[in-house]
């Protein structure tokens, strides 16, 4: 695979260190660099779907991703573009949960940086203190995921305002007409 010419194996971007990386302790940011593999993805194919098994920690070095995430109704929306800096992953790493709920699209080519969740664990074994990287990544997720809902509710209440507009114009529509036409009579 041929890397980009901006990055390298001694420095796999600065668009790695854009995010949550760039603000942890070099020592921690140079043990995780040195685990990953950078891998270029082209527009338009997916990373992971949905439900699939989760098994390395991924951060977004160059391009945007479109994080697709399942309403109830089981249609997948984009509710998220990533930017270079952007990691994912952290929670599969700290639960042990064996699957993804979302779906991750590039949607332009992209390069990420792939770093096993096997040797994530055994990094953080060695070093401890990285776990309070973690929970600081996983943080910036739940920050992004109240984000995302408070802009789903918003987009349902604007959806079902305008709906509402339009039923009750729809309904009084026939009232205005014959109020227009009782106003010709005393």
């Amino acid at each position: 695979m041929t890397m980009p010419e901006d990055l390298d194996r001694s420095d796999p971007g600065k668009g790695l260190q854009a995010g949550w990386l760039g603000r942890e302790p070099p020592a921690f940011r140079l043990s995780l660099e040195g685990l990953t593999k950078l891998k270029r993805i082209p527009a338009g194919q997916s990373l992971y779907a949905s439900e699939d098994h989760a098994d390395a920690l991924v951060g977004l070095a160059s391009g945007h991703l479109a994080l697709l995430f399942p309403l109830v109704s089981g249609e997948e929306t984009v509710s998220h573009i990533c930017s270079p800096g952007f990691w994912l992953g952290a929670t599969m790493l700290a639960t042990r949960e064996p699957r993804r709920h979302l779906t991750a699209v590039a949607r332009t080519e992209v390069t990420i940086a792939v770093a096993p969740l096997t040797a994530v664990r055994r990094m953080l074994q060695e070093e401890p203190e990285g776990w309070a990287a973690i929970a600081r990544l996983m943080e910036v997720h739940w920050a992004l995921t109240a984000c995302i809902a408070r802009d789903l509710m918003l987009r349902a209440a604007i959806e079902t305002a305008s709906w509402r507009r339009c039923c009750a114009c729809a309904a009084s529509a026939p009232l205005r007409h014959a109020r227009h036409r009782s106003c010709a009579f005393p």
